[in-house]
């Protein structure tokens, strides 16, 4: 599967990642992220607007490197997603169980 845009809610997914910005929306039911792959993955909660991909900080964005998880809410959020220039990797989405 190519990296693009992607709606997830009650399913386990993954999500591939490039050096593209691509939007994963969640609808239905809160869960997490997780890096799965090797490179770094920059998320953004703000609607527009470049992604600065620097590790500096910056509201409403964060770097996820292999092995980091970060937790989703639920309903209509909007994740901007990308990776370092030439990069590429996965993300995990796991919805909240229960």
């Amino acid at each position: 599967m190519a990296a693009g845009n992607l709606t997830v809610n009650s399913k386990w997914a993954t999500i591939e990642c490039d050096d593209a910005v691509h939007t994963l929306t969640v609808e239905g039911v809160n869960g997490a992220l997780t890096n799965i792959g090797t490179q770094k993955v920059f998320l953004s909660m703000n609607s527009d607007g470049a992604l600065h991909r620097d590790g500096l900080q910056h509201d409403g964005e964060l770097e996820l490197d292999f092995g980091d998880t970060v937790p989703v809410p639920a309903e209509g959020v909007r994740i901007r997603h990308q990776c370092l220039s030439g990069g590429t990797t996965k993300l995990w989405y796991t919805p909240k169980a229960g």
